[in-house]
């Protein structure tokens, strides 16, 4: 086991070709409320961080609290044909699979975690080459959203503060650029999706019978989206329509919305 005077803080990517190391920079942890519906009602949300990649994990457990996280717990998804609820951010986003998590040490709300799982960019159905990830540091409890995340902004260069969720548009507060997005494209609808300008909720795409259309939250408004599908093409004409607005009135609205706490 490793002690707390020697953690490693390295993530570790291991293809069949070569390795490559990453340099941890932020590891934050949360419990967060899952979905009851489908018998998950709590998620251990993780959130890796280093200078050009970052790993989101969900794991989830039919009953959960904060003093159950002691050395010696484990937590898992072993199904390699089913995708958890990880993406690996390099570059683009992929999900990850085999994901295993165990505490190793824990001081306080700190705890030191070791995290394996498997990426495939292909079809996991297949038998391609995998590469197989590993991590182990130090996580940092935080108290609203295991995936409140910083962001730097591929056009301006800021940093800023935003929230990970399903279908979600984000956009960057300073130059109002769409950087990204999370969505269930090619599993599901991409509607509704919420557009995000750093943390805030300036807007929606919703979606009709036929159609998309955008709602700019402060203008009473609805505009009729003409772009489709394919290729999120929806996402992009309504980041640039939210742009344009926020160009002109510098002053956007932020819808209110409830900041779970994770205290148990």
């Amino acid at each position: 086991m490793l002690g707390s005077d020697n953690p490693a803080k390295t993530l570790i990517m291991k293809g069949p070709d070569r390795e490559q190391k990453y340099s941890v920079a932020s590891a934050k942890w949360c419990i967060e409320d899952g979905d009851i519906r489908e018998d998950v009602p709590y998620l251990i949300c993780l959130r890796i961080e280093c200078d050009s990649v970052a790993w989101e994990i969900s794991f989830p457990e039919v009953e959960l609290f904060d003093s159950y996280l002691q050395p010696g717990f484990v937590s898992s998804l072993p199904e390699s044909k089913k995708e958890s609820e990880s993406d690996l951010f390099c570059g683009d986003h992929h999900p990850t699979y085999d994901n295993r998590l165990e505490v190793l040490e824990r001081k306080d709300k700190s705890l030191l975690l070791k995290i394996t799982g498997k990426l495939n960019e292909g079809d996991p159905d297949q038998t391609v080459p995998v590469t197989e990830l590993e991590v182990t540091a130090w996580f940092t409890k935080v108290n609203c959203g295991g995936r409140d995340v910083h962001n730097k902004c591929k056009f301006c260069g800021k940093t800023y503060f935003s929230r990970s969720a399903t279908n979600t548009v984000f956009l960057c507060p300073d130059c109002y650029g769409y950087n990204r997005c999370i969505c269930d494209y090619g599993f599901g609808p991409i509607a509704p999706c919420d557009i995000l300008l750093g943390d805030r909720e300036v807007g929606e795409i919703l979606r009709g019978d036929n159609s998309y259309s955008l709602a700019i939250y402060g203008t009473g408004k609805t505009i009729r989206l003409q772009k489709g599908y394919k290729e999120l093409e929806v996402y992009k004409e309504a980041a640039e329509l939210v742009k344009q607005h926020l160009e002109q009135h510098k002053n956007p609205v932020k819808k209110s919305f409830w900041r779970k706490l994770f205290e148990h």
